[in-house]
């Protein structure tokens, strides 16, 4: 059980993060093609933004995936799996 605030954020997002692996992983069975679940997961990405504001524009939707994708760098580059 979480202590503190970021604790429980961190619990939301391991939980989140376990179900997008399994979209991941049911999204791969139904294509080898990994550049069909890159994009549609991208585009999912978009439609997420969108629906919280439809007035933003896709650039800084780009722009925050890009951010997210650069924070995640030193974590695989250090994973040892």
């Amino acid at each position: 059980m979480a202590e503190t605030p970021q604790e429980a954020a961190f619990e939301q997002y391991k939980e989140i993060e376990k179900h997008a692996l399994w979209v991941a992983s049911e999204l791969l069975e139904r294509s080898p093609k990994l550049v069909d679940l890159e994009v549609s997961l991208i585009a999912a990405i978009f439609v997420a933004h969108r629906k919280r504001d439809p007035n933003m524009p896709p650039e800084q939707v780009a722009k925050i995936i890009q951010g997210h994708a650069e924070q995640l760098i030193p974590f695989f580059r250090n994973e040892s799996n």
